[in-house]
């Protein structure tokens, strides 16, 4: 995790340098001492907040409020907040407490210098794991952010809520109320949370919350040169005849041959997922179990490569083969 630290005062200055030195070795840590960067604080914070994935501020909460107000947009994107006063009494985190990893941060920087972490958030305070937290402890993503303070307040009230899983572990809360796919189309609970890689899940008219697991992969094969827009366009057609969500993409696989293929990165990019890369013997070891061409040997030297793509990167196979305008697409699903 890389962490900005800013200092206004002497004692401040001594704080920051302490963190530096006591922090773990998984944070790479940038310190910022009044008068020793260019321009305006505020230019200061507005390139850090791009850069860093936490920003512990050694002053008055107040002006850490201030400074980051401009730049704030949401929970699931903006970096972790964390305040501490210059005599290294208090660790307080102010934004993205959950996703961004705010709380935990205050209790390590607590328990390496010794403050006291002051945590403010609702549902750590009632033992509640928060949707947020549950989505980022299991990769998942959340289709509509903007369902998640109205479910959050269901729980810290102490409402019933309804959950929906295809996959992985259920989210720890008291009053869970565990469906199926026909009790969650009947639904009449205050809200639900539904975790699924399926498009078009049927809810009723009530408050939800979307979680999109990763564990789609998709196997790639194309031309030379053949477009990033090409290939994205054509990830969507087929994920969209497969009832699939392309936020559950978890990879895309190709071979070695195009590893460094534009359009193919392009669509990693797009989708932000992993880029997997097998080798012409890798590949090889597994082609027999799928549909041969003898054009794919003749260019590339193996009998065929999006399906075994997918297949080595795991799952269930449920299209082996699509195919257009020199793109060729497999996909699995990890159950």
């Amino acid at each position: 995790m890389r962490l900005a630290v800013i200092s206004f005062t002497n004692a401040g200055k001594e704080l920051g340098e302490k963190l530096d030195r006591v922090m773990d070795g998984d944070h790479e840590m940038k310190l910022f001492h009044k008068g020793m960067w260019e321009g305006s604080l505020d230019s200061l914070v507005a390139s850090l907040w791009k850069e860093f994935d936490g920003i512990i501020f050694i002053s008055a909460a107040g002006i850490a409020s201030r400074l980051i107000a401009p730049h704030v947009k949401n929970k699931l994107v903006d970096p972790a907040i964390i305040c501490m006063d210059d005599t290294g009494r208090f660790a307080i985190p102010i934004l993205s407490g959950h996703y961004g990893g705010a709380n935990e941060m205050a209790r390590q920087i607590a328990a390496s210098t010794g403050a006291s972490p002051v945590i403010t958030t609702a549902t750590d305070n009632r033992g509640i794991q928060a949707p947020d937290m549950f989505a980022k402890d299991n990769g998942y993503v959340v289709e509509n952010p903007e369902s998640l303070p109205r479910i959050t307040s269901m729980m810290v009230n102490g409402e019933p809520v309804g959950f929906y899983g295809e996959f992985g572990p259920s989210i720890e809360y008291s009053e869970l109320v565990h469906l199926n796919g026909e009790e969650l189309k009947n639904c009449r609970l205050p809200g639900v949370i539904a975790v699924s890689n399926r498009l078009g899940i049927e809810i009723p008219g009530i408050p939800n919350l979307i979680l999109r697991p990763p564990n789609i992969n998709l196997g790639v094969g194309c031309r030379k040169e053949v477009s990033g827009e090409r290939i994205i366009d054509f990830i969507y057609e087929v994920l969209s005849e497969e009832g699939l969500s392309p936020l559950s993409i978890a990879n895309i696989g190709t071979i070695e041959l195009k590893r460094n293929e534009p359009g193919i990165i392009k669509a990693a990019d797009h989708f932000g997922c992993g880029l997997k890369i097998f080798s012409a013997e890798d590949i090889s070891k597994v082609q027999d179990m799928f549909m041969k061409s003898d054009f794919v040997k003749n260019t590339v030297g193996v009998n065929s490569v999006s399906a075994p793509a997918a297949y080595l990167m795991g799952g269930n196979l449920i299209r082996e083969k699509a195919v257009k305008k020199g793109v060729t697409l497999s996909v699995t699903v990890e159950v």
